[in-house]
């Protein structure tokens, strides 16, 4: 696991130049771009904080909208992977 990391490390610029092309080209014909990677999952927190802060749920937690926040971020990255996935078994059937 530490010399996968410290590959890693050692190929971030590598790295980070192929996220930048693939984050271009996605969104290359929107007008907000890379915004709309990062909208949905906002406004998913917002809306979830609003309605149980103001339903009383929410009144253990220090900081409502940061526990969110990190539910809401794994739980996107993994319904994005699924739908990816199942869409790219539905488009490449015939391989």
């Amino acid at each position: 696991m530490i010399r996968e990391l410290q590959e890693l490390w050692r190929f971030r610029e590598l790295l980070w130049q192929l996220v930048r092309r693939d984050l271009k080209v996605r969104y290359k014909n929107s007008k907000l771009g890379f915004f709309w990677s990062i909208a949905p999952p906002l406004m998913q927190v917002a809306c979830i904080t609003f309605v149980f802060k103001y339903a009383g749920f929410a009144t253990h937690f220090r900081s409502y909208s940061a526990y969110v926040l990190v539910a809401i971020i794994p739980w996107t990255f993994f319904q994005t992977a699924i739908l990816d996935a199942s869409q790219s078994i539905l488009h490449m059937y015939g391989v």
